[in-house]
């Protein structure tokens, strides 16, 4: 199905030798253009795997870099974005310290993913190039580590493996020079061998002939030691490598350089991926790498075209306003764990009650919204959070939230807190008097849904209403039974009985519900 509008959307991969941003248009679920992309040779690695820490000036550099992708995914209408941090980040003793500084500058929340993680989302990248045909087993190498992924016949993952065998953590950890010596070889081979093996990875274990690769430096070798394509893309004849291996690892970065026509940073680390990847593929059985030229970042765009392809009954405009509203809520609070469990709660208190409220989908989308936006008056330091909050929404300029629309947002954020809409608010005042009633049970179900939650700790996992004889029961299925949400949202439920004329009830389920609710 394609969407009224295209989405466009930013991901940045802040890998372990560079960091990689991207801007697209996604159109539907299986398809997007690439609208800019940007390389930048910032090697955290270089520091972490030497001395465990990222240097002050790595850190400016890196901090540098996000301010000017906040820019850019503004100058380009950005409605969601994802940026991620891969092994370098995950051993930095000091990598919070950075994930604190890109928020607090840019606004942009960097976030560490795991080793298995990173590897889905190559695995994800690679899918939607080549489809499953060709898809057994991917090799994904990069600075900090290499990903070994196993597939099932449909195209699902079946296993994934992650291990220390990154370019620039064995540089370091090894002590490895330019030229690759014959004692630096053996030396190599061995610790690449001891690793698999000390992995559970037996020799020749579910060999595949023919896999796939990921990484910059797959591609580098890929035109070195060209093989058969694999599914229309150049491959890597990992057997030739193998037997020819000192065409690469013999020469100096300036020889490299000037002779395959590769960057600094490559040259550096190439003889070192194509050790590493002739091992395994020896280990493997495996014969020839397919080079699809993807990675994380590819994995990131595929995965917002999977996740923002309208549902049955919703419309790509939809998403792209809701995805906004996330986007821009990110700016001033980087952790939305909880803005994100009360936009689901009052989703399902909405559908729960649309008998006695009446109200659309346009209205359930407004509620959304202001779920989304409740608390990014947070930021400002000074003033009642929620007036703050609606001042910052007044002031922005998100994605297809204007007119009626914004108006209704700002007043349910403006009353999610304890005034009463009345006339002496003046936004209030300004809605039309058939949205005034509509507003009001909105900001009523936006109360108790953050009522439910007024611990963070997103006790209720799910829940049902129940209305009879004017009462308004909410039974709350948890996997951690207690009180806390209960008494949360009596605090906050005097709107509710006064926008509906139900007297709300909260009581823990039976366990049996949670599955039902």
């Amino acid at each position: 199905m394609t969407t009224e509008k295209p989405l466009h959307v930013g991901v940045v991969d802040t890998g372990t030798t560079a960091i990689r941003v991207l801007v697209a248009r996604v159109h539907r679920a299986n398809r997007f253009v690439v609208l800019h992309k940007e390389r930048w040779p910032i090697c955290l690695g270089a520091d972490v795997f030497s001395g465990g820490v990222l240097s002050p000036e790595t850190m400016r550099q890196t901090t540098e870099a996000f301010d000017h992708f906040a820019e850019l995914f503004e100058r380009h209408g950005v409605v969601a974005y994802r940026a991620v941090a891969t092994s370098a980040l995950r051993q930095a003793k000091n990598g919070d310290r950075l994930l604190e500084q890109v928020t607090e500058r840019g606004g942009l929340d960097l976030q560490i993913i795991s080793g298995v993680e990173e590897a889905l989302l190559t695995g994800e990248a690679i899918r939607q190039a080549l489809g499953s045909k060709h898809l057994e087993l991917v090799l994904d190498i990069g600075g900090g580590s290499l990903e070994l992924l196993w597939f099932h016949k449909d195209g699902e993952v079946a296993d994934v493996v992650s291990l220390p065998l990154g370019t620039v953590r064995l540089k370091e950890q090894l002590n490895l020079q330019d030229v690759l010596d014959e004692a630096d070889l053996r030396a190599l081979r061995g610790h690449v061998n001891r690793v698999l093996e000390d992995h559970g990875i037996g020799p020749g274990e579910r060999p595949s002939k023919v896999a796939v690769g990921a990484g910059g430096n797959v591609d580098d070798l890929a035109d070195v030691f060209g093989g058969k394509k694999v599914g229309g893309y150049p491959s890597l004849d990992l057997v030739e490598m193998s037997q020819n291996i000192e065409r690469i690892t013999a020469l100096t970065v300036r020889e490299r350089m000037a002779r395959f026509g590769v960057r600094r940073d490559r040259a550096e680390l190439m003889s070192i991926a194509g050790v590493v990847l002739a091992c395994v593929g020896e280990w493997l059985g495996i014969e020839r790498l397919g080079a699809p030229d993807v990675g994380v970042r590819d994995g990131l765009v595929a995965r917002f075209c999977r996740e923002l392809a309208p549902e049955p009954g919703e419309s790509g405009e939809q998403v792209a306003i809701l995805e906004s509203c996330r986007f821009f809520a990110r700016r001033f609070h980087g952790d939305q764990a909880h803005a994100e469990h009360v936009r689901i709660l009052v989703t399902k208190i909405f559908d729960e009650l649309v008998d006695h409220h009446q109200m659309g989908q346009r209205e359930r989308l407004i509620l959304e919204c202001a779920a989304v936006l409740h608390d990014i008056g947070n930021a400002v330091e000074h003033g009642g959070r929620h007036k703050q909050g609606v001042s910052l929404i007044e002031k922005s300029e998100l994605h297809g939230l204007h007119g009626r629309m914004r108006d209704m947002v700002t007043v349910v954020v403006r009353h999610h807190r304890s005034a009463f809409p009345a006339s002496r608010h003046s936004r209030y005042k300004d809605l039309a008097k058939s949205d005034r009633a509509l507003a009001r049970k909105l900001a009523a179900i936006l109360r108790v849904a953050d009522g439910l939650d007024t611990t963070q700790r997103q006790y209720v996992d799910d829940l049902q209403v129940e209305t009879i004889d004017g009462e308004a029961r909410f039974l709350l299925a948890m996997d951690e039974p207690s009180a806390l949400p209960a008494i949360g949202a009596e605090q906050k439920c005097h709107l509710f009985e006064l926008a509906f004329s139900l007297r709300p009830r909260f009581e823990l389920a039976e366990k049996m519900l949670k599955g039902n609710c």
